[in-house]
């Protein structure tokens, strides 16, 4: 099976997490085009997973509609639904996947990337909550993954974590939602595929005791 995630989240949802299992159902936010650096793309063409891809930046949503037969939603995750926010874009090689949510983008202090900028744009928001509801997802999502430039913490705080969805295994960009995710009950986890430490793992209680390998200490 080929593996398409820079970090090989994929390979650690499919080899450690769930092994051989099928028809899951997982979240992507910040999805890009939905192949390439996508952590959710194998489980739905080789696993018959279903799920949500979720993609602002209009590049890349024009490119997962064509790649993705999952459900696609080109809105922003945030901490409110229906609320225009500022958008900034990153435009270049290896810079459009920085775009995010102007307040929150981690992305617009760093040098590397201010040169690639370009002036904000509106978009409108949706909940987590709300944007599994409006596309009738079940009640247990076995994978999430947020790579939303800065915007995780304000997503998370908003969602009601197992009422009335549950999200088992969780793979979240940077270090800034960990006190979030062990108050919602879940145990910190390991990724043995990679050494990158700004990616952090989470598993729900249960699903940590039958992993114990993958616990950190």
């Amino acid at each position: 099976m080929r593996y398409w995630h820079d970090l090989l989240n994929d390979r650690w949802i499919v080899e450690c997490v769930f092994p051989g299992l099928r028809g899951g159902y997982f979240v992507e936010a910040g999805a890009g085009g939905g192949m390439h650096s996508s952590a959710t793309y194998v489980l739905e063409t080789e696993l018959a997973w279903d799920g949500i891809c979720v993609e602002p930046v209009e590049e890349y949503y024009d490119l997962l509609v064509q790649t993705r037969a999952c459900a696609t939603d080109p809105r922003c995750l945030w901490s409110r639904s229906d609320e225009p926010v500022r958008f900034t874009n990153f435009v270049g090689v290896g810079a459009t996947a920085r775009s995010g949510i102007t307040d929150v983008n981690k992305n617009l202090g760093d040098e590397r990337w201010v040169h690639a900028s370009r002036p904000p744009v509106e978009k409108q928001t949706v909940t987590l909550h709300d944007l599994l509801a409006a596309h009738g997802a079940p009640s247990t999502i076995h994978y999430m993954c947020l790579d939303i430039e800065g915007a995780e913490r304000s997503v998370l705080q908003a969602f009601d974590f197992g009422n009335p969805y549950r999200v088992l295994a969780v793979s979240i960009e940077d270090h800034h939602c960990d006190d979030l995710m062990a108050a919602a009950g879940y145990v910190r986890a390991r990724n043995p595929f990679t050494d990158a430490r700004y990616e952090h793992y989470f598993l729900v209680p249960e699903l940590a005791q039958a992993r114990p390998e993958l616990i950190l200490e």
